[in-house]
């Protein structure tokens, strides 16, 4: 599904003029900001998931919090109450043996200015950067090719942490950006095994541009 949506707000239409250099010079701006997904992950917007580990697949619903089990998340992150999760289940249920991939719907990027922010939960008993999560981009679908954008690889114990990527960040990475955009979470468990827990909440992409802005 193609997830986008009108410009929300105009932040600011004006002209300006100033002296340079003996001289005046003149500049207009227009500003909106159209968001383009903000999901919370209390309703299905049309994620997909797929694995090669033999546990930790990606899941939505509110966090089990199994105090046997101390290395998942007690909560989601934003306050809504679902997340996605590897393996929201009682016990033992973390990424072994693998990866696990959670890919985005379809999002149209084409307007530019864009910014991507989600939060993040990653436990690693091991964090020498051989188990991590994997934040790549495509511009042509889940047919690819996909170029990574963010390497999240520290142990963050049981807290949520939040991350943002700029335009700036996808030029640097030769992004282009299309109305076909997807973004997918690789979380893998690479030998040596060890404990590797993760979630995903309040992924948000904005775009900042003149449509529809009025002075």
């Amino acid at each position: 599904s193609l997830l986008s949506s009108p410009c929300a707000a105009a932040i600011s239409a004006s002209t300006f003029s100033a002296p340079l250099g003996g001289g005046f010079y003149s500049t207009i701006t227009a500003t909106g900001l159209a968001t383009v997904i903000d999901d919370n992950f209390e309703s299905n917007l049309g994620w997909t998931t797929s694995f090669t580990a033999s546990s930790g697949q990606w899941e939505r619903g509110v966090p089990v919090n199994d105090p046997g089990w101390q290395y998942d998340p007690m909560s989601d992150s934003d306050g809504s109450g679902q997340c996605y999760l590897t393996q929201n289940a009682p016990g033992n249920t973390d990424v072994d043996n693998g990866s696990v991939t959670l890919v985005s719907p379809v999002m149209d990027m084409s307007a530019g200015g864009v910014t991507i922010s989600y939060d993040y939960y990653l436990y690693l008993s091991n964090d020498n950067g051989v188990d991590k999560m994997q934040v790549d981009i495509s511009s042509n679908g889940g047919a690819g090719p996909w170029t990574p954008v963010a390497t999240h690889d520290v142990n963050g114990n049981t807290s949520w942490r939040s991350h943002q990527i700029t335009q700036a960040a996808l030029n640097g990475a030769g992004v282009t950006l299309t109305a076909n955009m997807q973004m997918r979470f690789v979380v893998n468990d690479d030998n040596p095994q060890s404990i590797v827990e993760s979630g995903l909440d309040a992924f948000k992409v904005t775009s900042v541009n003149c449509s529809g802005c009025t002075g």
